[in-house]
């Protein structure tokens, strides 16, 4: 895979070969479960996540009937919030068009959920269920990393590409004014 950005042409008119093994082209890989596109773009990724929050929507609409809110929140994070949060520090700050689908279907899941009508306001469904939108756990998950390269809980390479803005820190220094 040859990574450019998304208006560049590049010329690809050669050949990559391992052990005279010609490699061949290709325009997205699958690599831990994440799927990168040759642009850098992650709509492929966000495309492979709405099936899976789909798929999930139709166990969730046959369990609705037989068990209760409580188990079916906890269905709910093990087969879609569970999809939902992977990787999504790399995939969540895809543009609004392309996540726009995936809130969609996530909505729809919730509203299937709480038995509510199609055009029922989810603002208060999230509300009142307590389950995070897309934008809110992409947010929560780099809250979290944000907090593990400050106390430096993650490896060493990571807190490398980071540094502290003293411009916009928050914090209050006490001062002693002598009269």
């Amino acid at each position: 895979m040859l990574f450019t950005k998304q208006n560049e042409y590049v010329d690809t008119n050669f050949n990559v070969q391992i052990n005279n093994h010609l490699l061949s082209r290709t325009e997205c890989v699958k690599y831990l479960g994440v799927i990168t596109g040759d642009k850098l773009i992650w709509k492929p990724h966000i495309t492979l996540v709405k099936k899976q929050v789909s798929k999930a929507s139709g166990i969730i609409c046959k369990f609705r009937h037989y068990i209760p809110f409580r188990s079916l929140k906890t269905v709910h994070y093990s087969i879609v919030y569970s999809h939902l949060r992977y990787a999504i520090t790399s995939w969540g700050s895809s543009s609004f068009a392309t996540l726009n689908t995936l809130n969609i279907i996530h909505n729809k899941l919730l509203r299937i959920m709480t038995f509510s009508k199609f055009n029922s306001n989810v603002c208060k469904l999230y509300k009142d269920t307590q389950i995070l939108t897309v934008d809110r756990i992409f947010k929560l998950e780099i809250s979290k990393l944000m907090y593990k390269i400050k106390f430096r809980l993650v490896p060493k390479q990571f807190t490398e590409h980071f540094c502290k803005n003293y411009r916009y820190s928050f914090i209050s220094y006490k001062t002693t004014i002598k009269y």
